[in-house]
């Protein structure tokens, strides 16, 4: 019998009111709760898919761990050569030689300059 047809019994909706005995209302009603005590003890069912989902995310993690360890000197590498290059001269220094007047900004006021 169904849960619905079980508590059907129980409740004496199906017509047997008066023919149920004491201890066929308590098989009856333990019935229901050993079905309602199996049904709780089922897993949810995202338990499984959110496990599996925490075990992707830390391989991942392990993944991209191990690859960032292993880029570490090509990075230091890189980061060194950048702070070795020789520095350009400022974007204030160019503007200031392009605003000078054109005599002072020829080649020959340059020599000057540098010469005193």
């Amino acid at each position: 019998m169904s849960d619905l047809e079980l508590l059907a019994a129980l409740n004496g909706e199906d017509g047997r009111k008066g023919m149920m005995t004491m201890q066929f209302l308590q098989l009856i009603t333990s019935e229901l709760q050993a079905r309602s005590i199996e049904r709780a003890g089922k897993p949810h069912w995202s338990t499984v898919p959110s496990f599996l989902l925490l075990v992707i995310s830390v391989v991942l993690s392990l993944v991209a761990l191990v690859v960032a360890v292993i880029a570490l000197p090509q990075v230091q590498q890189h980061v060194s050569a950048i702070s070795t290059q020789p520095q350009t001269p400022s974007l204030d220094q160019s503007m200031q030689t392009d605003l000078l007047p054109a005599s002072q900004n020829s080649p020959q006021a340059q020599i000057g300059k540098q010469k005193k």
